[in-house]
């Protein structure tokens, strides 16, 4: 890989801390590849290495505890809770970006509480907000800066 990005040092550097060597390590592409999830960490934590990799170790923990980056069949809860949620991916922009709707007048609480379960809704969650972070990443050029990396866009 090039460094050829303005954090590209201290990107080094956190890979170092966290034995993170390998471009291909599924849950750091989920986090937008590198160097966008080093990127990201780093500048949420004001560059201080100490704070991101505490903040990145936990975070890689929690996508193995739920098992965010396992290859396997879709979770039931999936099928479950799809019919109460009020909202997706609509379209996408013409850069790539994906669009997503929400129609909250669409959600009905009790229907959606009487239904699931706060586990199934958890399941059901995080794999919609991986699946809108793994598109991001998909519109973004391989090695894209946070300084150029474009979102989603959500219409509510």
């Amino acid at each position: 890989m090039s460094a050829t990005y303005p954090n590209a040092a201290l990107v080094a550097e956190l890979r170092g801390i966290l034995k993170l060597e390998d471009d291909d390590d599924p849950a750091v592409a989920a986090l937008g590849g590198v160097p966008r999830a080093f990127e990201r960490f780093l500048i949420a934590h004001h560059h201080n290495l100490d704070a991101t990799a505490t903040a990145m170790r936990a975070t890689l923990a929690f996508r193995r505890k739920h098992a965010l980056d396992a290859i396997g069949p879709p979770d039931p809860a999936l099928a479950k809770v799809a019919p109460h949620w009020p909202g997706g991916l609509a379209t996408t922009s013409a850069d790539g970006r994906g669009v997503y709707y929400f129609g909250y007048g669409h959600l009905f609480p009790r229907a959606l509480m009487r239904s699931v379960s706060e586990e199934e809704l958890l399941v059901f969650y995080l794999d919609f907000m991986d699946r809108v972070s793994q598109q991001t990443t998909d519109c973004n050029p391989p090695n894209t800066s946070s300084a150029q990396w474009k979102g989603p866009i959500e219409v509510t």
